[in-house]
């Protein structure tokens, strides 16, 4: 899953935490514009392990030329094998 988050992050976009509860994953950052979240949720979506984001929240910092945003994606459950 960390590998997944790696190779999907983008320039210009930090994530601040990252928090699993169940198969809810919840990511906090920021980014340099919109357009670099936008571009981590098409990254996630094109991920087999992080598909269908939703983007819970996104807030323009204006201070300091950022957007904060808030990410959610539920896992699918593991088939059993067999």
């Amino acid at each position: 899953m960390l590998q997944e988050l790696v190779s999907a992050g983008t320039d210009g976009v930090y994530l601040k935490a990252i928090k699993q509860t169940g198969l809810k994953i919840n990511m906090m950052g920021y980014a340099q514009s919109n357009a670099r979240v936008s571009t981590l949720m098409r990254n996630f979506a094109a991920s087999p392990y992080l598909e269908n984001p939703d983007l819970v929240e996104i807030k323009a910092r204006e201070r300091k030329q950022q957007a904060r945003f808030r990410i959610q994606h539920e896992r699918e459950p593991e088939a059993a094998p067999g």
